[in-house]
């Protein structure tokens, strides 16, 4: 990967994170330190990975891109906002009555959202099931689903990765955010997970560890993945909650918590700063404020 392409992919993050906080200022809830963390991971893969076309977001041979952790969703509107799905002027409309935005995604495949999900664990079972459906169809395309770490301790998560495995779906990913934290406390406190990686190998899976916020980290761990075609894959990606806004930083009280109007102040200065050190310009090509 070229530092041009590094840079670009850097400039794309930092708009995303603009936009997940004008969404949940905006709504006045939502979840910040989620979505700002993942923000590096969705970046890089619907601009490196991801087979999918904007101009025409049924495509047939598309890849499938799930959203497990629906409460991060203000990441995955802001993604398919820049890619052009639709207009950025939409995402303002988060959580409002009535809008095709809300705090859990719905399946809409003419905006890019490929499942409907909010109780924790069933987008995992939803595409486990689309990868073995394609797979019996013997398609090339794709399953990808982001999930996180809170959410391993649904029960369901792991009858789908025995299902994975049993099937050799090696067309499914799943990526877990890895930040350590959950609604009300760190993850190692209220049930701890680790070792993470080993229980995937236990379960025979293809299993990489990365810091999600290096791209040159991120295409070498999909690399290395990717490159195994008879197993499912499992990328644990390291995260920062709320990266990039340091008020926001490895705090789980920002998980749903709201700032108060001092706090945004001090949020959208550190996130002029942020959109300064990547170069991004903003408002953004195709948005008039």
């Amino acid at each position: 990967m070229t530092q041009e392409e590094i840079s670009r992919l850097q400039q794309f993050a930092s708009l995303v994170r603009v936009h997940i906080l004008r969404q949940i200022r905006h709504a006045g809830s939502g979840h910040l330190a989620g979505s700002l963390d993942m923000a590096d991971v969705f970046t890089y893969f619907y601009q490196q990975v991801l087979n999918h076309r904007p101009t025409e977001p049924q495509w047939s041979d598309r890849d499938l891109f799930f959203l497990s952790a629906g409460h991060i969703c203000p990441v995955w509107y802001a993604t398919l906002a820049l890619y052009g799905y639709f207009p950025p002027e939409k995402l303002l409309t988060l959580r409002q009555f009535g809008s095709q935005l809300q705090g859990h995604p719905q399946r809409q495949p003419e905006l890019g959202l490929e499942n409907s999900s909010g109780p924790l664990g069933q987008g995992v079972s939803m595409a486990v099931g689309a990868a073995h459906a394609l797979k019996q169809a013997k398609s090339a395309r794709r399953v990808f689903v982001v999930s996180s770490d809170g959410e391993q301790q649904e029960g369901q998560i792991w009858e789908s990765y025995l299902f994975a495995s049993h099937h050799q779906l090696s067309n499914f990913t799943i990526l877990i955010d890895c930040n350590g934290i959950q609604q009300s406390g760190h993850v190692s406190d209220i049930l701890n997970l680790e070792d993470l990686a080993a229980k995937f190998k236990a379960f025979n899976f293809a299993v990489a560890k990365v810091d999600a916020h290096d791209f040159t980290a991120l295409d070498k761990a999909w690399q290395k993945l990717s490159a195994v075609t008879d197993k499912p894959h499992a990328l644990l990606c390291h995260t920062v909650p709320g990266k990039g806004i340091p008020l926001l930083e490895n705090d789980y009280h920002w998980h749903a918590g709201q700032p108060d109007d001092k706090q945004w102040s001090e949020i959208f200065a550190q996130a002029a700063q942020l959109l300064s050190s990547t170069g991004a310009t903003w408002p953004p090509a195709g948005e008039s404020s």
